[in-house]
C-alpha cells in the first residue's frame, strides 16, 4: 500500500512525497479509498491543508463506514470552499457525533456537510438550536422558574 500511496501522491504532482502523505495514503487505500481519489486528496490539499491531514480524515470517515465516494467529496469541499485546517480535522468527529445520535454514516456525513456552509466560527458552532418541528417548548409560568405551576 506503501508504494500505491507515493504513486498516488506522484500522480497528483507530488514530484517527492514526504513520509506523512504517504502513510496517510496507505491508511486511506486501506479504508476502501481508490488511488485516483488519493491523487484527487492530494491535488485539494494546498497550504495550509497538509495532504497527509487531508487523507488521514478522509480515511477516519471512510473507516467510520461513510461511503469512500462521499467521503473524498466532502473532504475536497470543505477544503475548496476555503474552510480552516480545524474544519477538515474535525469532520470525523463530527460525522461519529451524527452516527451516535442514530444517523448512518452516509447521513452523518451529509449533515457535516450542510453545517459547513455558510457558517462562521468553530466548527459547530451554527448559531442556536433550532426546535424541532412539533416540538415546542412549554409555556413559562410567570413568577415560577422552569415553567412549573
Amino acid at each position: 500500500r506503501l508504494e500505491s500511496a507515493a504513486g498516488a501522491a506522484r500522480a497528483a504532482g507530488v514530484s517527492a512525497p514526504d513520509a506523512a502523505t504517504i502513510e496517510a495514503g496507505a491508511f486511506a487505500l486501506g479504508t476502501g479509498i481508490r488511488e485516483q481519489d488519493v491523487a484527487r486528496l492530494v491535488r485539494a490539499s494546498q497550504p495550509p491543508h497538509a495532504p497527509g491531514s487531508s487523507l488521514r480524515v478522509a480515511g477516519a470517515l471512510a473507516a467510520l463506514g461513510v461511503p469512500s465516494g462521499e467521503t473524498v467529496d466532502l473532504v475536497v469541499q470543505v477544503i475548496e470552499a476555503g474552510q480552516p485546517v480545524a474544519d477538515v480535522l474535525s469532520l470525523p468527529a463530527r460525522v461519529q457525533a451524527g452516527i451516535g445520535s442514530g444517523l448512518s454514516p452516509g447521513e452523518a456525513a451529509g449533515q457535516a456537510r450542510r453545517r459547513g456552509r455558510g457558517r462562521h466560527g468553530p466548527p459547530g458552532h451554527g448559531g442556536p438550536p433550532k426546535e424541532k418541528p412539533g416540538h415546542k417548548k412549554p409555556p413559562h409560568a410567570p413568577g415560577r422558574p422552569g415553567g412549573v405551576t
